[in-house]
C-alpha cells in the first residue's frame, strides 16, 4: 500500500511552499547580515545574533517570520523621521546670513531591513509562481513517498 501512495497537487504544492520560503529565510538573513555589517551599524554582535526565521504553517497557509532585536528596526525609523524632519525645517542661518551652513552633517545609511525586506518580494513572488515544473514536482513526488515509506 505504501508503493501505491500517490501524493495530491495540494500536498506538494504545500511542500514547495514550505521550502521556497525557508530558503528565502536563509537568503533574507544572508542580506541582512551583509547590509549590517557593510553599513557598519552595529556596535555590538547582538542584532546580528538575534537574527532569525522560521517557517510556520497558519491554517492553510505557510508563513515566513522574521525576528530580530526590536531596536535594529528602530534605528531605520528613526533615521527616516529626522531626514523627514530635516526637509521640513526651515534653514534660518541662510535667511538671516544669506548662506548656507557649509558644515553638513552626515548622517549614516542604516536602512538594512526595508530595501533588503520589500526588494527581496519579487524574487520569491517569481520563485513561487514560476519555478514548480515537472522536475521539481517528481523531486518533491520523491520526498513525500520517502517520508510515508518511514
Amino acid at each position: 500500500m505504501k508503493d501505491s501512495f500517490q501524493p495530491t497537487n495540494k500536498e506538494i504544492e504545500f511542500l514547495f511552499q514550505q521550502e521556497v520560503l525557508d530558503q528565502h529565510g536563509e537568503y533574507l538573513l544572508d542580506l541582512f547580515v551583509e547590509s549590517i555589517e557593510g553599513k557598519n551599524i552595529r556596535m555590538t554582535d547582538e542584532l546580528l545574533e538575534s537574527l532569525n526565521y522560521k517557517v510556520t504553517r497558519s491554517g492553510n497557509d505557510w508563513v515566513l517570520n522574521v525576528s530580530f532585536f526590536t531596536y535594529g528596526r528602530f534605528l531605520e525609523i528613526r533615521s527616516h523621521k529626522m531626514k523627514k524632519k530635516q526637509k521640513d525645517n526651515v534653514n534660518t542661518n541662510a535667511l538671516v546670513w544669506g548662506h548656507k551652513n557649509t558644515m553638513k552633517k552626515k548622517t549614516k545609511n542604516v536602512d538594512w531591513y526595508s530595501k533588503n525586506a520589500f526588494g527581496a518580494m519579487n524574487r520569491l513572488i517569481s520563485i513561487l509562481m514560476y519555478e514548480l515544473g515537472d522536475k521539481e514536482r517528481e523531486r518533491l513526488v520523491g520526498i513525500l513517498k520517502n517520508r510515508v515509506s518511514s
